[in-house]
């Protein structure tokens, strides 16, 4: 009996620390700080001469609007929780005083913890990794302002820098290849060597180094007949992006990227090779302001069907529904087909391996990346991805 109860003891002392709800506590206390935090970023960003991401504004009010509304939904659930459980937690109290076990009651009072916890998860979750997500967008282009900022190249007169990442060129006849920084700019793209070589070596120890930096190459993007993205390496983890020419220093080359896809490199090559780019510019050019000024559509997709997915539990059904506004011409088929594809390739990302408690996040979370995903299908129509909706995210029976 003494045993039991002490052991009853324990674990009522370790539920009392989970009331606290640090998890939750912290979840809003870090959306809160990095929400006040991103507009400052953003403001570095535009004094730093980046006019990419023009949607970056609009997104930041999208993530701060949503979180003014949910942040007090999760701060009073959490402080109802804490209420309830308390009061279950004190009846407890009680018996132990008298020396009586709580049995049943205890383990109740557990799994209502761990059900208050995931539910309180469920409520931050989407909107806690959509900021965070958006945060490190940010933060990325502002590596790629100070990158421009310490090469030894200057930008052209009404040039912009766009993207920049750190790569290898696989020089011919260089087995390590060279190691430096891979720069997009609304007109070339360059690549400038950023490493330190030894240059004097002691019983093969290093021990004099010097910093090589200077522009291997660079293209304009009208020279740029193709731009190819592999994974390569063990278990091709590795991101390369294969570079064609129609003209200029080589036919083709290899850089491993290291720290962005391929895929994403190759997508935002043609943005710029395509003239799209410009409706990202901020304030947007005149036939950016042109297309959002048109005549709005409005577009009503849907899963119902639903996409497949394997949760932690196991694969589960996830369906979806909403809206896309947009100017321009746009064949429904097409709107239906894509946007289906770009929802399942996002859940299916987004979601593996998670619980099926966090499914209602995903709502928030999908938003913001979904946009994103679409932008450039719109821009190769000819169109302009004004709002995206989700009004329904749900999990339905397989």
């Amino acid at each position: 009996m003494v045993d039991a109860l002490q052991d009853e003891m324990n674990r009522l002392n370790s539920l009392r620390d989970k009331l606290a709800f640090k998890d939750a506590n912290g979840a809003v206390d870090d959306i809160e700080r990095t929400l006040n935090a991103l507009p400052g970023m953003l403001a570095e960003l535009r004094t730093g001469g980046y006019v990419y991401k023009g949607f970056f504004e609009h997104n930041l009010t999208t993530l701060t609007d949503q979180w003014r509304r949910q942040r007090p939904l999760v701060t009073n659930e959490i402080g109802n929780r804490q209420r309830a459980l308390t009061s279950e937690m004190g009846s407890i109290q009680t018996l132990h005083a008298q020396h009586v076990p709580a049995g049943s009651s205890l383990a109740n009072l557990e799994s209502r913890v761990s059900d208050a916890e995931r539910s309180l998860e469920s409520m931050y979750k989407g909107l806690q990794n959509a900021v965070s997500e958006f945060e490190d967008k940010v933060k990325d282009a502002l590596w790629t302002v100070n990158q421009i900022k310490n090469a030894t190249f200057t930008l052209q007169g009404g040039e912009a820098a766009f993207e920049a990442v750190p790569a290898n060129w696989k020089k011919p006849g260089d087995n390590d290849g060279v190691e430096g920084v891979l720069f997009l700019t609304d007109r070339r793209l360059i690549f400038e060597q950023r490493e330190e070589v030894a240059t004097k070596k002691v019983l093969f120890i290093t021990t004099a180094k010097q910093k090589l930096q200077s522009v291997q190459w660079e293209v304009p993007v009208t020279a740029i007949s193709a731009a190819a993205a592999s994974k390569r390496g063990f278990m091709n983890k590795d991101d390369f992006l294969t570079i064609t020419l129609s003209f200029g220093p080589f036919q083709t080359t290899d850089l491993h990227l290291r720290g962005e896809s391929g895929e994403a490199w190759r997508n935002m090559i043609e943005q710029v090779r395509s003239g799209a780019v410009t409706q990202e510019r901020v304030g947007q050019t005149a036939v950016g302001t042109a297309a959002a000024s048109a005549a709005v559509n409005v577009h009503n997709w849907g899963l119902p069907m639903g996409v497949i997915v394997g949760a932690a539990e196991g694969p589960i059904r996830i369906r979806a529904a909403g809206k896309v506004r947009y100017s321009g011409t746009l064949d429904t088929t097409w709107l239906n087909s894509i946007i289906g594809q770009r929802v399942t390739d996002l859940v299916g990302a987004k979601f593996s391996g998670r619980p099926r408690s966090q499914v209602p996040a995903l709502a928030h979370e999908l938003l913001i990346p979904l946009k994103e995903a679409l932008q450039p299908d719109f821009q190769a129509k000819g169109a302009f991805l004004q709002d995206v909706q989700i009004d329904l995210l749900d999990e339905v029976s397989m």
